[in-house]
């Protein structure tokens, strides 16, 4: 869980996640990127994981398509640094599926949204495993 991967990191990363909790994603965006360009590999895998949420939080019903497949690109990003980081998988899960909700709304039921729906399923079976 999000937490246990807290612990072993920096008190710095505990602050973004606070800036998460209390809403503030301006903050919390600056704050990940910044952590994107100074961290390790494995704190990488945070900084990804908190820049996308962050970005999705600020913006859930205001989403366009391209910010959702940032968003998706951060969580990918994050497991494949951290395969073992649950939490990203769900949340990567989850965009996919807001993606195929944004090619719905737009009335659009081709190849795409049958490949997110496909990488959607995906992922919730690896979660599962993972527990």
């Amino acid at each position: 869980m999000l937490e246990d991967r807290l612990q072993p990191m920096e008190e710095s990363y505990k602050t973004g996640f606070q800036l998460l909790k209390r809403r503030n994603y301006d903050a919390a965006i600056t704050f990940f990127r910044q952590k994107l360009e100074e961290g390790t590999p494995q704190a990488h895998a945070l900084a990804h994981y908190g820049l996308a949420t962050a970005i999705y939080q600020q913006k859930q019903n205001t989403l366009t398509r391209e910010e959702v497949r940032e968003i998706i690109s951060h969580y990918e990003t994050s497991i494949s640094q951290d395969p073992d980081f649950a939490d990203a998988y769900v949340l990567c899960s989850v965009a996919y599926d807001r993606l195929a909700m944004t090619f719905i709304e737009q009335g659009k039921t081709d190849a795409s949204l049958r490949t997110m729906q496909e990488k959607h399923s995906q992922l919730r079976v690896t979660t599962l495993q993972k527990h």
